[in-house]
This record gives structure tokens, sequence and C-alpha cells, in this order.
């Protein structure tokens, strides 16, 4: 409905300023408060389901779990894309599949107590706990 009231609103706006001319005989352009108040006129008369559907049928406001995807315009059955939806269910097999912590067998102890080494250097404190004998490891900057 925006779109179809925008022109009308427009054509009258343009029979009424019809005469309004810049000295150099050119219409004057439009004023942008016309067409800011045309296009809220225009939303307003939108129903606001209207506009969730339209968002959902983009994929903005659906979930990304799999469970709305036949709401995805491009997606439904008569669409030319429709296959797209087996490859965005393999991309989210991919994406949510459980994935092991690379960082898992990696220990960090940070030894907070020893005031001299953190005035001194920082990030001297950082000790490998993973060997026999813990040693400090000197970070450079």
């Amino acid at each position: 409905m925006t779109f179809l009231l925008i022109p009308t609103e427009y054509d009258e706006w343009l029979a009424k300023s019809v005469n309004d001319l810049t000295p150099a005989g050119n219409p004057k352009a439009l004023p942008r408060e016309n067409v800011v108040e045309w296009i809220l006129h225009g939303w307003a008369q939108l129903d606001p389901e209207l506009i969730r559907r339209s968002f959902k049928s983009c994929a903005l406001t659906i979930p990304n779990n799999g469970t709305q995807d036949n709401n995805i315009h491009c997606f439904k059955a008569d669409r030319p894309h429709h296959a797209g939806i087996e490859k965005l269910h393999s991309l989210t097999d991919i994406v949510t599949a459980p994935r092991a912590d690379p960082f898992a067998e990696i220990s960090v102890a940070v030894n907070l107590d020893d005031q001299a080494e953190m005035e001194f250097d920082p990030a001297k404190v950082i000790i490998d706990d993973s060997g026999s004998d813990a040693e400090d490891i000197d970070i450079e900057h």
C-alpha cells in the first residue's frame, strides 16, 4: 500500500505546485518533509502482521535451529531455489555440530601472589605446570 500511496500523493503535490518554478524556470524540488510525511503515512497503513511475516519470509527473525525454515520465501516448494533448503540444513548441521576444544590439553597457571615478579614483569608469572617441574616462561613483548 505504501508504494501505491506515494505516487498518488506525489501527483497531488505536483498538480498544486505546477507553477512553482525556480528563477531558471525549472520546477522546484520536492520538499523532503513531504516525502517523509508520505512514507510515514504509508507505513502507518501497513498491517503489523504483514511486516512480521515479511521479516520471517526473509529469514531475519526466525530461529536458526531449522524449526521455521519453511517460512523462508525463496525455499518454498514452488520457488526456483527450493533445493537451497537442503544446503542450508547441511550448513546448519556443520555449524551446530559439537567440536573438540582446541585448548583442552593446555594448562596455564598464573602466580598472582608473587608481587615482586608482577611489578617487574607481569608476563613472566605465567608458568607451565604441564610437566613434572614447573618453570617460569618468559614471554617476549
